[in-house]
């Protein structure tokens, strides 16, 4: 896993860090929240773990569509990782929502993508969309993944 600028690459190469990096986005005020619009993932899943829905489109750099989004959350790390086995592979976005506030006051908007290009050669990455606050991926999250990596590489 390398970070280049707002980008993971070699983002899922096991389902345990991929999960351990979506976490370290979080701090304990934080929601991490799967945005589902598109048919496709089991919807009683979906709807059992629904947190908020929303028709306000978050993602400006998509065509805006008129449609209903259910954020939901997954009850814990673990389901998590058991989901991403069965069921959820990328593309797809997440955001990092502090509680109780409205899907347009989210910290980060994640994107991971499985066929991203990186040294001329196709990966899986994760990019950070949007930030809240400019820089803070930089300084609270990159240093979190730095160390996830460095033990992930021992």
């Amino acid at each position: 896993m390398i970070i280049q600028d707002d980008m993971i690459v070699h983002f899922n190469e096991n389902v345990e860090l991929e999960a351990e990096v979506l976490y370290s986005f979080l701090s304990d005020e934080d929601d991490l929240l799967f945005g589902e619009w598109i048919s496709g993932l089991p919807l009683e899943f979906i709807e059992e773990r629904t947190v908020l829905l929303s028709t306000q489109w978050i993602f400006d750099w998509l065509p805006e569509q008129q449609t209903k989004i259910y954020w939901y959350k997954p009850r814990s790390k673990e389901e998590l990782k058991q989901y991403f086995l069965k069921n959820l592979y990328p593309p797809y976005y997440c955001v990092v929502l502090p509680r109780g506030k409205e899907i347009t006051e989210y910290k980060y908007i994640l994107y991971a993508y499985e066929h991203a290009e990186f040294n001329n050669e196709e990966c899986t990455a994760l990019f950070v969309m949007k930030e809240s606050i400019l820089g803070s991926f930089k300084r609270d999250v990159k240093p979190i993944l730095e160390k996830l990596i460095k033990k992930q590489s021992n």
